[in-house]
């Protein structure tokens, strides 16, 4: 511990953010985080300093009231930066406070943030509120990466039957399937989307969603079975 605190007076601000930086990538976060503290110190007007510092913090169980003051300097010094407001809303969904976490995964939606993370999470949020069909836009844009498309048509399948779309959520619930075939947990949640759903097609319908129920009940059976067998 000597030596280190002793190698960090003599480092630049700079240097010590890259250092800090570099292990926090490496998952070496205590010792990340006292080199990025001591870069604050240097470097107060970088906002990536305090973003960075903040996730450190987070990864080291630091009380909340240290990251949220990071996280609001990096939201100062930063306001373009939509990697300021993805991380504000891992953190404040962490905590439980959902409403606050949408407003800063919808400020990184808007900003076209390179990674699917705010969409995602925003996504659960809407659903859970009972509000899918503000994520479905987001979603259906991220179809096109062909990136956890099973997860995605899984949540557009769930937003849509909150928008009443009762077709489109079908469609979704057969693509979420056809990509993991095997999964219990998924064809129990499409099993009781059909049963839901059933009474309420015409006739014609609802003959071919009987025959829908039928086979995603002995596909169920089945891989129960195969589970069971496992053991």
């Amino acid at each position: 511990v000597w030596a280190t605190s002793n190698l960090t007076t003599r480092m630049s601000g700079p240097r010590l953010f890259y250092t800090g930086q570099r292990l926090l990538g490496q998952g070496k976060y205590f010792k990340a985080l006292r080199y990025l503290q001591k870069s604050a110190k240097q470097l107060p007007h970088w906002g990536v300093v305090h973003l960075e510092l903040a996730r450190a913090l987070r990864q080291t169980g630091a009380p909340s009231e240290k990251i949220a003051a990071s996280l609001q300097q990096a939201e100062r010094l930063l306001p373009s930066n939509p990697r300021v407001y993805v991380n504000a809303g891992l953190f404040w969904e962490a905590e439980g406070e959902n409403k606050r976490a949408l407003r800063y995964y919808q400020k990184a939606i808007a900003m076209r943030y390179s990674l699917n993370i705010p969409c995602l999470h925003a996504a659960r949020l809407w659903i859970s509120r009972g509000e899918g069909k503000k994520g479905i836009p987001c979603l259906k844009n991220w179809l096109q990466y062909n990136k956890d498309l099973s997860t995605i048509h899984r949540l557009l399948a769930r937003s849509h039957e909150q928008a009443k779309h009762i077709a489109q959520a079908a469609r979704h619930w057969n693509i979420t399937l056809s990509y993991r075939p095997h999964s219990v947990t998924l064809l129990q949640e499409a099993f009781l989307f059909y049963v839901r759903h059933a009474s309420s097609r015409s006739s014609r319908k609802r003959r071919a969603w009987m025959r829908t129920l039928r086979s995603m009940r002995r596909r169920i059976m089945r891989q129960l079975s195969l589970q069971r067998k496992r053991r």
